[in-house]
């Protein structure tokens, strides 16, 4: 293994357990604050220390540049964003950090399928058979109980589907523009609509100084950390390694919720889970490179 491999890995490390800070401390905080000012903290710590960072980097002139000359794929792809978001973080305040977890792995299948229909690639077989895998397990998680479980599931789809079709912009664009810049851009965007949203359905955005500082970690460490540490990881390692080591973000999830919720999950989503995690297996074997997979944050 050589250094690049290594490198590669460790962020992919750093990626897994961002991910279990994200979902664990988010079903915490969202416990206790409307999900539209948890949704305006949560971006706004996030640019308020990134700000400094890409000014210094990149420059004012840059940043305005990039945004004009690509005003308008750049707010679709931010308008997407938004929309996935939302989804996401509602679905982590209804379903919590396990729950979620799987749900969101619909995004895979999703983006596959996207890519299919908009951007002509072709799949094997055996991506077909673990997209088959991935929609079934959620079906048995989803079997449980039809009343809860089908308004989290369709906002599982949801998240997919808005998380998919940015994902699928993103890989269109990526030569037109940097992603940290993207990156960038999406976070501040996130801040300014969740303030607007705050502003017109009249939430109060006092909340105590831990659960400030809480949320602003959580910021930092999704919307820069996660991101950052995902991004980079697919400059030295290949996309197939990387789907198959995220595959075990879930299960770090679902046993991190154990040991700080006492959070046991059912025999449904224990065997929807797994039936998930082995569709995503399945697709993941496959040595076709589909771009860049975003995460929800």
């Amino acid at each position: 293994m050589n250094k690049e491999h290594l490198a590669g890995y460790g962020y992919l490390l750093s990626v897994i357990l961002f991910s279990g800070i994200l979902y664990i401390l988010g079903e915490y905080l969202l416990g206790g604050i409307d999900i539209f000012v948890f949704l305006f903290y949560f971006f706004f710590s996030a640019a308020v220390i990134s700000t400094p960072f890409c000014l210094l980097y990149f420059g004012p002139r840059q940043l305005g540049r990039v945004l004009l000359d690509n005003r308008f794929p750049i707010f679709k792809i931010l308008m997407l964003a938004a929309l996935g978001a939302i989804a996401w973080f509602s679905l982590l305040a209804q379903a919590g950090a396990t729950g979620t977890a799987f749900y969101t792995k619909l995004e895979i299948p999703f983006s596959i399928l996207l890519g299919v229909i908009f951007l002509s690639e072709r799949l094997r077989t055996r991506e077909w058979v673990g997209i088959f895998f991935v929609f079934a397990g959620i079906s048995v998680m989803s079997a449980e109980n039809v009343s809860t479980a089908l308004p989290l599931a369709a906002l599982g789809v949801a998240s997919a589907i808005f998380w998919s079709a940015y994902s699928m912009e993103v890989k269109r664009h990526s030569h037109d523009f940097s992603l940290v810049i993207l990156n960038f851009f999406r976070i501040w965007s996130m801040a300014i609509i969740g303030f607007f949203i705050c502003l017109i359905l009249g939430k109060s955005f006092f909340i105590s100084q831990s659960q400030l500082l809480l949320t602003a970690l959580n910021g930092v460490v999704g919307a820069i950390g996660l991101q950052t540490a995902y991004l980079m990881s697919h400059r030295y390692l290949p996309i197939s390694i990387l789907n198959s080591v995220l595959a075990i973000v879930p299960l770090f999830v679902a046993v991190t919720a154990y040991f700080v919720f006492d959070q046991i999950p059912s025999t449904y989503k224990l065997v929807g889970g797994a039936v998930v995690l082995l569709g995503v297996f399945l697709i993941s074997l496959s040595h076709h490179k589909r771009g860049v997979e975003v995460g929800p944050t």
